[in-house]
């Protein structure tokens, strides 16, 4: 009994940290998408990937990533199926997850999402002014 406790404890945080890493790597391009359209939209002077980029060449620039984006939903999409042919409730453990640890997920994304605005700003052109 206790084996088998262990034996599926061990298979829950693995389904935890595979569907928690699936669900990340559909989210980050949509917000780079997001970022990188409303930069496009308001300032693209004041960033050097938009500046000289004409409107339809900066939305042709997101073509590879919605591609990407698109290529990362059916893979979750197939990694969920599997799970739950395995007898695992992924989006269960999904929200599961978010609910319990949101604070923890909220801080470390805007930290990091922060710094490297910070990074785009100081090396890549963008105008800190906000004018």
């Amino acid at each position: 009994e206790g084996d088998s406790d262990e034996s599926r404890a061990r298979q829950q945080y693995i389904v935890a940290m595979l569907i928690l890493r699936e669900f990340i790597q559909v989210t980050v391009p949509m917000q780079f998408a997001l970022e990188y359209f409303m930069i496009c939209e308001w300032r693209p002077a004041f960033n050097d990937s938009s500046c000289t980029a004409s409107v339809e060449e900066s939305r042709r620039a997101l073509l590879p990533l919605f591609a990407d984006l698109v290529v990362e939903l059916l893979i979750f999409w197939v990694t969920c199926m599997l799970l739950r042919r395995g007898g695992f409730a992924p989006i269960a453990a999904l929200r599961g997850l978010v609910a319990t640890q949101l604070p923890h997920f909220m801080s470390m994304s805007l930290c990091a999402h922060a710094y490297f605005l910070a990074m785009m700003h100081s090396h890549a052109g963008m105008d800190m002014s906000f004018r």
